[in-house]
């Protein structure tokens, strides 16, 4: 089977979660956290986790919140219901508190976050009711935990966090224990202590694999890739969701065929350490409406769509090329910053993932920054788009609709306002494809 992936998707509108995205989602991934809204008009969040499992038993579906933390003025599931209460007067004892004893503040680009203290055990406690009670509401699998960090800095706020580090852990041990699956968002972190956590729960997201485009440093495959492969490689049993990342920023950004290389690239790299509890996404953020024609929380890239089979071993290096044998391929990685091409020779045909032959005895090089699945037969064609259209299953577009006029159906699409161009019922495929696929049927 191909690639499965792990969805975390952030909506500014349940109306969004109609039947193109939910038959997207189960076609792809089994595993998906949700960032949307507990109550909506359009689609109420345990309808959403209803309809998800009528499509694929067995999926595991996960909605979002802070661990610890909530951000004031917020109106998501993240903070209501989950969080109701916890800026009241009534909770203050169980708030981070300064020297001064005021409650700790962290504010970052205009939004304000409190925090829980997790020495407190009816801190510990309370967090633990109130996503045991919202899992219950929703009817979910368990919480996607972001945030999570054990050593955490408060700038321009001088607090004691002794034995917070410890109490963090049997908070989120806790919330584990309580629900079937809790993923924490927190190995991206910079700090050498955030393993810990896995101790603590069933699985962890890791945000910034390959790039870190919320910093300025230059992305090394040493501190971006393969920093994760331990964890990965130590914790078996424990779901990974390994995020690629491709930039938001305007100016790194220049052409789909670019973007389509850096994507391969991680792909590759991921699957050198890929378990089977490893699960892929690449995306320039978890909004589903991407910036700029960058991938957003939905969209898949067809790379990850071939069958490759099992690992048959852990990954190799030879000459500066990191090397993984599959059932049906072989993985080459050259890091970015190596200083010359890999040379490989192969004793059997092989085909790329666009099709190329490569006959036994070729020489390949691999470039620097380059990665490469080679598949022992080669690909077949990439499926026709067939897009279908249905009032019935998809009510509530917000940019197309089906209208009738003499008799005759049509599709109607509005202009829609900037940074919307992007949205869901507009989207033609949520499957990337290298190359157009020169037929187009819509009904």
């Amino acid at each position: 089977m191909s690639t499965l992936h792990g969805f975390w998707v952030e909506y500014m509108d349940n109306r969004a979660f109609d039947g193109v995205v939910t038959r997207h989602l189960v076609a792809y991934g089994d595993v998906v956290v949700i960032h949307g809204f507990h109550h909506s008009d359009a689609y109420p969040f345990p309808d959403i986790v209803r309809r998800l499992r009528v499509l694929r038993p067995g999926i595991r579906v996960l909605f979002y919140t802070w661990a610890g933390r909530k951000r004031l003025g917020a109106t998501s599931i993240a903070a209501v219901p989950t969080l109701d209460g916890m800026e009241d007067p009534d909770h203050f004892d169980l708030l981070l508190k300064n020297a001064a004893g005021d409650r700790v503040e962290v504010r970052k680009n205009g939004l304000v976050f409190i925090v829980l203290d997790p020495r407190i055990p009816a801190a510990r406690a309370w967090l633990k009711d109130k996503i045991i009670t919202e899992a219950h509401l929703v009817r979910s699998d368990g919480v996607g935990l972001d945030t999570a960090i054990r050593t955490p800095t408060f700038r321009g706020e001088d607090v004691d966090l002794e034995g917070y580090p410890e109490s963090f852990d049997q908070m989120i041990e806790g919330i584990s224990q309580a629900t079937s699956m809790t993923i924490f968002n927190g190995l991206s972190v910079a700090r050498a202590d955030q393993e810990n956590l896995l101790k603590a729960a069933h699985g962890a997201a890791i945000e910034f694999f390959g790039l870190n485009d919320t910093t300025n440093r230059k992305p090394t495959f040493d501190y971006d890739i393969l920093r994760y492969f331990g964890p990965i490689g130590r914790h078996p049993d424990h779901v990974f969701l390994v995020f690629g990342r491709a930039s938001r920023r305007p100016r790194p950004y220049t052409t789909y065929d670019e973007d389509w290389r850096w994507q391969r690239y991680l792909y590759c790299a991921h699957l050198l350490a890929a378990g089977n509890n490893t699960r892929w996404k690449h995306h320039a953020g978890f909004r589903a409406v991407p910036n700029s024609g960058r991938a957003g929380g939905l969209d898949v890239y067809s790379d990850a769509l071939h069958d490759i089979g099992p690992a048959l071993g852990d990954y190799t290096v030879e000459g500066g090329c990191y090397q993984r044998a599959f059932e049906r391929g072989l993985v080459l990685v050259v890091p970015a910053e190596a200083p010359k091409p890999a040379r490989i020779r192969f004793n059997r045909p092989m085909f790329t993932l666009d099709g190329a032959r490569i006959l036994a005895g070729q020489l390949v090089s691999v470039t620097p920054g380059e990665g490469q699945v080679l598949l022992h037969l080669r690909p077949g064609p990439a499926p026709a788009l067939v897009r279908q259209f249905d009032a019935g299953l998809d009510p509530l577009w917000r940019w197309s609709a089906l209208r009738e006029e003499s008799g005759v159906r049509y599709l109607h699409l509005d202009e829609t306002p900037a940074g919307e161009e992007c949205e869901h019922d507009l989207a033609l495929d949520l499957v990337r494809y290298r190359t157009p696929r020169g037929r187009l049927t819509l009904w």
